[in-house]
């Protein structure tokens, strides 16, 4: 399977470890080198998890914001709103220190709270949600109260299903946020059960002294996965099944595809410098000089 793996140039077919190599990047366990493998299994899950917790809590907290502020009337409700609206200078990146901080500090390290709380805020879902439910006709407003319907009646009987294209566009993009976070989980994650799938991959590339590449591209393809299902589904309003299947299907062949060449040029680059290496510490300079030169991976 390595030499599969490290063949050139690399095969897109599957070889005939394909069902040990899923096997191994799925469950984990030891390969014929010697390195341990982590089951990528456990990792999806904490993935899957912190995702839908980030994009189902972002779009709950969003609409019910934007609800308030263009329902309500109360004192400085549009300075309230910008105030939400400034968030958007600050993402994790910048608030990092302090955020964990406060994590640590109520011992949120290494619990799905941790990893999710910081993150389910969303300005940008609140300001779209808000630019929506301005252009509610007011005549349904008065129909409602009419009708004796309350405030959460109303939320729930008009605003929710006039909603459901912005949630299912905005649940996509927020599940695939909360799927791609490396940065936080990488601060407030120590234990290995609570590894997402990224880490899990960074992880497999520089954690041993020997990288299974294939067992690297098999817990890539197998992370793209989840992200993958939720974007065909997604496409299916108005569409037939099989075509958003296939077109999906497609995409994630791409994408997989210029993975694969990442690799590829990722290996050879690295190849070529342990190459040069060696043989400027044998001390023949003048082969050295003729290889090219590896420079950066593309």
């Amino acid at each position: 399977a390595e030499q599969s793996a490290t063949s050139m140039p690399m095969s897109l077919l599957p070889g005939t470890n394909f069902c040990e190599t899923y096997s191994m990047a799925l469950f984990g366990g030891e390969t014929s080198a010697g390195s341990k493998i982590p089951g990528a299994g456990a990792m999806m899950r904490v993935s899957l998890i912190s995702a839908l917790v980030i994009a189902i809590g972002k779009i709950t907290i969003s609409m019910l914001s934007a609800f308030a502020i263009v329902y309500f009337r109360f004192p400085f409700r549009s300075l309230v709103f910008w105030l939400i609206f400034v968030t958007l200078m600050l993402p994790v990146e910048v608030r990092i220190t302090p955020t964990y901080e406060v994590v640590a500090s109520l011992g949120m390290l290494n619990t799905y709270a941790g990893l999710t709380v910081p993150l389910i805020a969303s300005a940008t879902a609140t300001f779209l949600f808000r630019q929506f439910f301005l252009t509610v006709p007011d005549e349904l407003v008065e129909a409602a109260r009419i009708d004796g319907a309350g405030p959460m009646r109303f939320f729930k009987d008009v605003l929710l299903p006039l909603s459901a294209t912005s949630i299912a566009a905005l649940f996509v993009i927020q599940f695939i946020y909360g799927w791609n976070q490396y940065l936080w989980p990488l601060l407030v994650t120590t234990e290995e059960t609570m590894y997402p799938v990224v880490m899990g991959i960074k992880r497999l590339v520089g954690g041993e002294s020997y990288t299974e590449w294939n067992v690297v591209m098999a817990t890539a393809l197998l992370a793209m996965i989840p992200p993958a299902l939720i974007v065909v589904l997604s496409n299916q309003v108005g569409l037939p099944w099989w075509m958003s299947l296939a077109g999906g299907g497609l995409l994630s062949l791409l994408g997989a595809w210029l993975a694969l060449q990442e690799a590829t040029d990722y290996f050879e680059h690295t190849r070529l410098k342990a190459t040069r290496r060696q043989l400027a510490r044998l001390g023949i300079g003048e082969l050295s000089d003729l290889m090219p030169d590896p420079g950066s991976p593309a």
